[in-house]
């Protein structure tokens, strides 16, 4: 059954639809963001010595996380 284009069942289905764009473009903005971060940190990051396996596992024990 077709609505008519004032029908508030319309409308009011139009209104969520335009809802769920803005809210998937706020999220996709929230990702490259986040994205941006994480490129910035793992460049911070690259710059530290790298440690192996064993003095890793060492670390872990000393700090207690494992």
């Amino acid at each position: 059954m077709e609505t008519a284009p004032g029908n508030p069942e319309r409308q009011a289905r139009k209104a969520l639809l335009q809802e769920a764009v803005k809210d998937k473009v706020f999220l996709k903005d929230i990702k490259d963001v986040e994205l941006a971060f994480n490129i910035a940190a793992f460049k911070d990051r690259a710059k530290e010595p790298l440690v192996n396996y064993d003095e890793m596992v060492k670390r872990l024990k000393r700090d207690g996380l494992i």
